[in-house]
């Protein structure tokens, strides 16, 4: 909670950053489920998950696309940089390690 209690200071005595980072997990749950859904159609393009999108919505889903390939259920190619980014459902498991880094971080 030290990172969110030095953005959201206690006010009059209570502190508020439990309550940021629920709002926080919320939001990143958006683009997830966005996300999740394209997957369940195949393969898309990063910019198609975002067409229309504000920067802050942009950082945020590509937040939530790294977080689907550490678990293992999407991956993607990009052939050049600044090139199209394809995203694709994966079969199999998650990259070697990831799910002791999630277990470490929840516990």
């Amino acid at each position: 909670m030290r990172p969110i209690r030095r953005f959201v200071p206690p006010l009059g005595g209570v502190d508020l950053s439990p309550l940021v980072l629920i709002v926080l997990l919320q939001v990143l749950l958006i683009p997830l489920a966005h996300l999740r859904g394209l997957l369940r159609r195949g393969r898309f393009s990063f910019d198609e998950a975002v067409r229309g999108a504000d920067r802050t919505t942009v950082a945020v889903t590509l937040f939530a696309l790294l977080e689907l390939y550490k678990r293992g259920e999407a991956d993607w190619q990009q052939r050049e940089s600044f090139g199209d980014i394809a995203v694709q459902p994966r079969s199999g498991r998650a990259p070697a390690g990831a799910a002791a880094r999630v277990e470490r971080m929840a516990g």
